[in-house]
């Protein structure tokens, strides 16, 4: 609660916050470093450039509706994949290109350092690649 009052106190409008996240590729493939803000003496709020990892994340009510207006059961495609797609900035190499034309529907912010950690993949024993589907 206290890191949503700082976001409104710094009248930062967001549609998606990030309080958990992994990272695949470097900070500047995940974040978009001119745009943070420093919202306690212990980390950043920063928009988000292609975050994977959709293990600890909040999306408001205007969010969930454009997320939801995007025809997302029709379009077989990992959440993952999906979300960035709807926050990249237009021309983000990490978007598949069959996404691409949802680019900047999303404003979309990420906490550092994560408020809620993932536990690592070869703990957990996640990965869809792995699974009876994927093997079909």
């Amino acid at each position: 609660k206290n890191n949503l009052d700082k976001l409104e106190y710094h009248k930062i409008d967001y549609d998606m916050l990030y309080v958990g996240h992994d990272y695949m590729g470097t900070d500047k493939e995940s974040f978009l470093e001119d745009e943070r803000w420093c919202y306690n003496d212990y980390g950043w709020v920063v928009k988000s450039n292609f975050i994977y990892m959709l293990h600890a994340y909040i999306v408001t009510n205007k969010g969930l509706d454009i997320i939801l207006d995007n025809d997302y059961e029709n379009n077989l495609c990992v959440a993952d994949e999906w979300l960035p797609a709807l926050y990249a900035p237009e021309g983000n190499p990490l978007v598949h290109p069959s996404l691409s034309h949802l680019h900047g529907q999303l404003k979309s912010y990420a906490l550092i350092p994560s408020l809620i950690e993932q536990i690592d993949k070869d703990f957990s024993h996640s990965g869809t690649e792995f699974s009876e589907y994927y093997e079909e």
